[in-house]
């Protein structure tokens, strides 16, 4: 496949080892080899594709960010696409536990779904967040989330009704340990953070 153009996510197939989704101004790309060959599964919904999620339990199941078109969802492994939660403008995170269960962004900060995406509701109390970059729901401890972006670091210990600030500079991407919900780690500016509490 050609491989021209930014990435700017990738996502780990956690049902099939080895398979590996890319998505960025280069469209989307999957292999299923762990990166000896990347095939094009289908045609992007759009041009400039920021984030990409795999639904942790129903592996053909994608979603995609873009730069000014939203959200879109493909339930076919990326051979097609459907716009997704409209007003929505972020990235996606999806609860492991209850894949139903999502969070991302509208411009003004976090909206969380129960319903597979049915219906949103704020779930920001307490958070300053315009500009969200990321949402990382722990596997370990199904109420706890993160989320980051040019305001800081933030965590809800009760789903996304309320938020604690815990750090002030800017986040542009987070991963949790799934065995350990207080082991994160935070991309920034200059480097990654870690920490353990």
């Amino acid at each position: 496949a050609r491989t021209n153009g930014s990435i700017w996510s990738l996502a780990v197939d956690p049902a099939r080892p080895g398979t590996i989704w890319a998505a960025g101004t280069a469209g989307v790309l999957v292999t299923r080899d762990g990166g000896t060959t990347w095939s094009v599964p289908g045609r992007p919904p759009a041009r400039n594709l920021d984030s990409l999620v795999v639904d942790p339990k129903r592996a053909d199941t994608l979603y995609v960010s873009t730069w000014k078109s939203g959200l879109f969802r493909s339930t076919d492994g990326g051979r097609s696409w459907q716009s997704f939660g409209t007003g929505l403008t972020d990235l996606l995170a999806i609860d492991p536990r209850t894949p139903g269960t999502m969070y991302a962004g509208d411009g003004f900060g976090v909206v969380k779904t129960a319903d597979d995406g049915a219906t949103w509701r704020r779930a920001d109390a307490g958070i300053a967040a315009s500009a969200l970059n990321a949402v990382a729901p722990a596997a370990s401890n199904a109420a706890t989330i993160y989320a980051g972006g040019s305001f800081g670091l933030s965590r809800s210990d009760d789903r996304g009704r309320t938020w604690t600030g815990l750090r002030s500079d800017g986040v542009a991407s987070l991963a949790v340990d799934p065995r350990d919900h207080s082991h994160v780690l935070a991309g920034r500016p200059g480097g990654i953070v870690m920490s353990r509490d």
